[in-house]
Order: C-alpha cells, then structure tokens, then sequence
C-alpha cells in the first residue's frame, strides 16, 4: 500500500503496530541507551516514545513522530520519553483544579513546539539552546506534579446499616413505622383530596324481571 502511495505522489503512509507491554519494555530499553538507533528503528517505533503504557487508559500527547531527526535530538527525546512516562499520568488528570498553571496545556504546548522544532535541521548549539528552554518550561509541570497530592476517597460510613439493623432489633415498634407513615399520607390524601371515595357507592341493578321468573350470575 505505502508503494501506491509513493507512485500516487501522495506524502501519507500506513505503519502496521502491535501496542503491547512487550514493545514498551524493548522501547525503554533502547531509550536508556546513550547512542541513538537508526533511521529505520526509528520509522517503526517513534509511536511507542510517544506512548505512555496500553494498560493507562490515558490520550496519547506526541512529541515526535515519522519525520523527528533524531539523531542530533536524541539527548533531548529521552529527556522527554522518561518525563512522559511519569508526568503524563492518569493520577494527575484534575490537577488544573489544584494548582497555578494550565497543566494540560502547558504540556501539549511544548510538546508541539518540539515536534515541530525537530522536524528541522537544527546544529547541535541550537539543540542544546532548545533543549535548555525546553526543560525550564517543563520544570513548572514537574514542581506542580511534585506537590500534587491525590485527593483521597471519601470514607465510606459502614456503621450506618449496622446501626439501623441494631435499632429495627432493639425497638420492634421500628420496623412498622415507614409503613405507619404511608398509611397516614394515603388516610389524609383519601379523606381531605379524594372524599368521594368514602360515599356508599351506588349500584345498578338493572331492570325489574317479569314476575315468576329469576335470574342467575354465572361465574366463568
């Protein structure tokens, strides 16, 4: 398909990958490796760099892609990669609500501006220079993330039935007193709002019969 592709003219290409734990711990592996891997590495796993882990349910914020040049900018993806891993992270997923930045944003701001940095050929100085300001910007998401603490699960009240269940034993007059009170609503609901209910009710008894004759009701 991608040869198609190629004689159609077109820039768009299909890469086939399996997103599986295996793949990140191979990737990590290579991250942590001081030399950087070939263009053809490259090609086939930048989406994993990008990828945080397939058991976080969490989007995807890319800061590289098919067309990064990593071979200068190497220093500057791992620095990323491990920063990724642990600032982008479902824990942290309302922390705008507690603290002085736009989290988030923030994040994917600077993300984008690499990705399209280095999609450029840069020199090393100008690598090094952009990779000083990089980190200085994300230093404020790592000081927010370092403070952040995780709002914790409200306690859940387990006396609460055991005292109902206690009381309902203790005092037998309990158990009837929900149904007490709905007996009183429908006593005034019946005897303020409906009052006609109470009348005798009039019944139809049909048409006299001829005389010496009788009638029958005939239950089926």
């Amino acid at each position: 398909m991608n040869e198609t592709l190629e004689k159609l003219g077109l820039r768009y290409r299909v890469q086939w990958i399996l997103d599986a734990p295996e793949e990140h711990d191979r990737i990590a592996e290579v991250m942590r490796n001081p030399v950087p891997p070939d263009s053809e590495w490259w090609r086939r796993n930048w989406i994993f760099v990008n990828s945080v882990s397939p058991t976080l349910k969490i989007d995807i914020i890319p800061f590289c892609n098919y067309y990064t040049k990593h071979y200068n900018s190497w220093g500057l993806l791992q620095y990323l990669y491990f920063f990724n891993i642990k600032h982008n992270h479902p824990k942290y997923a309302d922390i705008d609500q507690l603290c002085d930045i736009n989290y988030w944003d923030l994040m994917r701001n600077v993300y984008q501006e690499v990705m399209e940095a280095l999609r450029t050929e840069m020199s090393l100085s100008e690598i090094e220079t952009f990779t000083v300001d990089v980190k200085a910007r994300l230093e404020k998401i790592a000081q927010a993330a370092d403070t952040f603490k995780e709002p914790k699960p409200a306690a859940k009240k387990w006396w609460w039935p055991l005292a109902v269940a206690w009381s309902r034993y203790s005092f037998p007059v309990l158990r009837f007193f929900p149904y007490r009170i709905l007996l009183s609503v429908e006593w005034i609901k019946l005897h303020v709002f409906q009052p006609w209910k109470l009348r005798t009710p009039l019944l139809y008894k049909g048409p006299p019969l001829p005389p010496g004759t009788e009638a029958y009701t005939i239950w089926q």
